[in-house]
């Protein structure tokens, strides 16, 4: 059964793989999300029953597994993102544009890069 944080996560993360365009992405709401794309479409929005609406989520993240940009690094290059004394490289050493932010250490803004989720880019950009 998922916690609150993790079912709130995952009902992000589906609705915003299906939204049209990126005006909402990050929110709990299913704005700009096609009905007949959603799995809650059948239950008028998850106003049906409750529990019915994690199960729906809950299946949805098990077939939607988050992949990180660690996860995708490997499934390209076969290895983990790491120099020679076992720390992630610098993402903006290997030519990801990222914005240093100065109000965390250069290793946690590393971290957490790598272990954020892979978004593909949109076909025809």
């Amino acid at each position: 059964m998922l916690t609150r944080e993790e079912y709130e996560k995952t009902l992000i993360r589906m609705f915003d793989s299906m939204r049209v365009n990126d005006e909402h992405k990050g929110e709990k709401s299913c704005e700009d999300v096609p009905c007949e794309s959603c799995p809650f479409s059948r239950m008028e929005c998850r106003a049906a029953n409750p529990f019915e609406s994690i199960e729906i989520v809950e299946k949805w993240g098990k077939e939607h597994p988050l992949i990180t940009m660690e996860d995708k690094f490997i499934e390209m290059f076969g290895h983990k993102p790491v120099d020679d004394s076992g720390y992630y490289v610098c993402p903006s050493s290997i030519g990801f544009n990222l914005d240093c932010n100065n109000s965390v250490t250069c290793k946690e803004c590393t971290n957490k890069f790598w272990k954020m989720e892979y978004i593909p880019p949109k076909k025809g950009k």
